[in-house]
Parts: C-alpha cells; structure tokens; sequence
C-alpha cells in the first residue's frame, strides 16, 4: 500500500528529522550545518 500524502497546514510548523545510514553524520562541517539551519529557519 503507498504512504499517504502529508498533512501540511499553512502557518503550523512541521516536525523535521535528519538521520544518517548506520549512525552516520549527516553533515561533513558546521558549514552544511549552518546551511541547513537557514535553509529551514
């Protein structure tokens, strides 16, 4: 069965989460860290 579409209501903040693959880091400096912050601030 395919997942069903997310609910995304206007102006209510959504729960974000970012894992790597066997515990891996997710970002290679605090550069792409910083980038991701803004990107979703």
């Amino acid at each position: 069965m395919a997942r069903l579409p997310r609910l995304v209501l206007p102006n209510q903040p959504l729960h974000i989460m970012h894992r790597g693959n066997n515990r891996q880091d997710i970002f290679e400096n605090e550069e792409d860290m910083a980038r991701i912050l803004n990107d979703i601030g």
